[in-house]
């Protein structure tokens, strides 16, 4: 790159950095989609609940951070249990507000939920921003 350039793997949802040369491993199976910006995307925020008593729920609104130019496009929710597990069922693909500032969603809890730290990861795909919330799932 000409300039040192904001790098993010949109697959593994994480960011590089700011770099002007990166060193790949590319896998012949599985493609690498990188996402390449002058600056860092804007900062996304989630608010709800940090606990959740098993058996119960708990909602969310994602937006981006106060000052964004930016709107939010297809968000990518993910929970992520104690053991680092993804969930796979519990994941969403959301669409924002007609004004594109906020998208809402819940998370529901049952008895038979792992206690502990629980990750809840929002991505923006379109943006190439994320968050990510820790959430304590205990008994009641």
């Amino acid at each position: 790159m000409a300039a040192p350039s904001v790098i993010y793997d949109v697959r593994q949802r994480t960011t590089y950095g700011r770099k002007k040369t990166i060193a790949l491993t590319v896998d012949s199976r599985t493609p690498t989609v990188l996402a390449i910006a002058a600056n860092y995307p804007p900062r996304i925020e989630i608010v709800g609940p940090t606990q959740i008593l098993l058996g119960n729920e708990g909602k969310y609104e994602v937006s981006l951070a106060a000052g964004s130019a930016k709107s939010l496009s297809v968000l990518h929710v993910s929970l992520i249990d104690p053991l680092g597990k993804e969930m796979e069922a519990d994941s969403l693909n959301l669409i924002p507000s007609a004004d594109k500032s906020r998208v809402s969603f819940i998370i529901k809890s049952v008895k038979s939920d792992q206690i502990g730290t629980w990750l809840v990861r929002v991505a923006d795909l379109g943006l190439g921003a994320s968050a990510i919330m820790r959430i304590k799932f205990a008994r009641s």
